[in-house]
């Protein structure tokens, strides 16, 4: 009910696995992105995309791909993290985190292109990298 009001809730075309039928309204087990959700949906909102896939596979695929967002999540936010723990190590406060943080997004640009330049093969492997993962991880 506060989905509807607020807004929130799973967006059309979210994959799911139905698991039981009552009426004109399915039970169905959504790939929430981080892990699974049950609901109730009217059959008319619903699209066949796959019959007998199987409650167990749709789970365990669900259980990789969150396990994989979760791991590219944390590889990506990993060098934020170590930077706001210098910072605060080295300042013993967080003001100024901003400015010092856009500072060093542009300085790590320029040595982004200063390692693909120096050393290509190296660069290339980690942006197909994350751009598989991410590709894979994040389709939408």
């Amino acid at each position: 009910m506060t989905d509807h009001l607020l807004g929130a809730g799973l967006p059309a075309g979210t994959r799911g696995v139905v698991t039981g039928r009552n009426g004109n309204r399915l039970n169905v087990e959504f790939d929430t992105g981080f892990g699974t959700a049950s609901a109730i949906v009217p059959v008319a909102k619903c699209a066949l995309v796959r019959k007998g896939g199987g409650k167990d596979v749709f789970i365990r695929r669900a259980g990789t791909v969150a396990t994989i967002r979760i791991a590219l999540s944390l590889f990506l936010t990993w060098p934020l993290l170590q930077f706001a723990g210098l910072y605060w190590w080295e300042m013993r406060s967080f003001d100024g985190i901003v400015e010092a943080f856009t500072l060093a997004g542009f300085e790590s640009l320029g040595d982004w292109l200063l390692t693909a330049i120096h050393d290509p093969l190296p660069a290339l492997t980690y942006a197909l990298f994350i751009a598989v993962l991410s590709r894979f991880a994040f389709k939408r």
